[in-house]
């Protein structure tokens, strides 16, 4: 008895014409899907790693290591398959880098239970008006490229050039993204007369104050003219 794939040669082989067009078909299907398919210089591999960064305006490092980074790390002692963590505490800022047991089975549990125990975290300051915010790093996240500018006698300059470099490297072709880096930010320095407070019976505090609530930016609703 002839099996089912005798049956089959033997259909093929008497009809060359469709043969061929099947070759062709799967030719062309191959060619546009080779086009198609993405392309990654570096795979998307997971690092096994997560970010956690805190906004605390206004705090000294001091202040943010005791009030937001030491609580975080506290938090991070009651989730197991951690295999390290490294935290940073700058101004305005707390940083913390967690490396996760590459044994682990279940990588986004890990991360899930990070996530949980960092928001049952209450008692940040007032100030900490942000959740903190988590980042899975992957090595695509990586840069590429790296460019240090420096500029020492201007800070304006300094951002200004940081800003059009940036600008021009975006408009490169295959740059998706640039991220810029300890660019110091704009600021005011206010300088107190100290004779002045005493002789007017105003305070350190009283002056802070006016200074916040000197420019406020509130919705008033809207004008029709």
């Amino acid at each position: 008895m002839e099996s089912p794939l005798s049956k089959l040669i033997r259909y093929l082989i008497k009809r060359p014409l469709l043969v061929n067009l099947l070759l062709i078909f799967i030719v062309v299907l191959a060619v546009v899907s080779a086009m198609n398919m993405q392309k990654l210089g570096l795979p998307r591999v997971d690092m096994y790693q997560t970010n956690i960064r805190t906004l605390y305006p206004g705090a000294s490092p001091e202040d943010v290591e005791i009030n937001v980074t030491r609580k975080i790390e506290e938090a991070l002692e009651k989730v197991s398959d951690i295999k390290s963590y490294a935290s940073e505490s700058m101004e305005n800022l707390s940083s913390v880098k967690i490396v996760i047991d590459e044994g682990t089975e279940d990588i986004r549990k890990v991360r899930d239970d990070i996530r949980q125990v960092i928001t049952e975290i209450s008692d940040f300051p007032p100030e900490v008006t942000k959740r903190p915010r988590f980042e899975n790093i992957k090595i695509d996240d990586m840069p590429i490229f790296e460019i240090g500018v420096i500029y020492e006698d201007n800070d304006t300059v300094l951002q200004e050039t940081t800003k059009d470099l940036a600008g021009e490297i975006l408009q490169l072709s295959h740059v998706s993204r640039v991220d810029e880096y300890g660019v110091p930010e704009k600021e005011i320095q206010i300088l107190i007369n100290k004779r002045l407070m005493k002789k007017n019976h105003i305070s350190f505090e009283e002056v802070i104050t006016a200074i916040k609530s000197n420019k406020i930016r509130l919705s008033a609703g809207s004008l029709e003219s």
